[in-house]
C-alpha cells in the first residue's frame, strides 16, 4: 500500500509503477485464489480416478475417499479444500506422478525395444539395419548371436517392469490415504 502511495504523490515521476505492480499482484491474488481452490477442488476426483487404476492395474487395496472434503456451508467446504490433508497428499501425488510416469514409460519402452530388438536380430541383419559401431552383421547366422541375449532382455525387462510397477504401488500407498 506504501507503494501505492508513494507513486502517485510524486509528480515528476512518469508513471505510477508501484500502483500497477500493486494493481496486478492484486489481480492475481483476486484470480488467483480462486483459480487454485477450483484445482485443490478437481483434485479429489482425479484421486478416486487414480486408486480407480491403481487397484485395477497394480492390485492395491486403498480405502476409499469421499470426492469433496466436509464443510458446513458454501465457505466452509471452500475452505475444507484448504486444510484437507488428503487433498494436499494428493496434489502432492499427481506433481511427483508425472515425472515418475515418465520415467517408468522410458525405461518400459527401452527394456522391451532392445529386448525384442535382438529377438528380430536373424530377421533385421540380412537387410542391412544392425549397425553396432564395431560389428555390423549381415548375415542370419550373425543376426542368431544376438537371440540369447534378447531372452534374457525380455525376462530382464519383465522384471524392470515388475520392480516399477512396486515403486507405483509404494508411492500410491504412501502418498494417497
Amino acid at each position: 500500500m506504501l507503494s501505492v502511495q508513494y507513486a502517485f504523490r510524486r509528480p515528476s515521476q512518469p508513471s505510477p509503477t508501484g500502483a500497477i505492480a500493486t494493481g496486478l499482484g492484486l489481480a492475481i491474488t483476486i484470480v488467483g485464489l480462486p483459480l487454485l481452490t477450483l484445482v485443490l477442488a478437481a483434485t479429489r476426483p482425479l484421486l478416486v480416478f487414480e486408486r480407480g487404476l491403481a487397484k485395477a492395474l497394480l492390485g492395491t487395496d486403498l480405502p476409499p475417499v469421499a470426492v469433496a472434503p466436509r464443510g458446513s456451508g458454501w465457505f466452509g467446504r471452500l475452505k475444507a479444500y484448504w486444510t484437507d490433508g488428503t487433498t494436499w497428499r494428493g496434489v502432492g501425488y499427481l506433481f511427483a506422478r508425472f515425472p515418475i510416469g515418465i520415467a517408468t514409460f522410458t525405461v518400459s519402452v527401452t527394456a522391451y525395444s532392445v529386448a525384442l530388438w535382438c529377438l528380430a536380430a536373424p530377421l533385421l541383419a540380412p537387410l542391412g539395419a544392425m549397425d553396432l559401431g564395431f560389428w555390423e552383421p549381415d548375415t542370419v547366422l550373425g543376426g542368431l548371436a544376438f537371440v540369447p541375449f534378447g531372452v534374457m532382455a525380455l525376462f530382464t525387462a519383465g522384471w524392470i517392469s515388475e520392480g516399477m510397477a512396486a515403486m507405483s504401488r509404494g508411492l500410491i500407498s504412501a502418498t494417497v490415504r
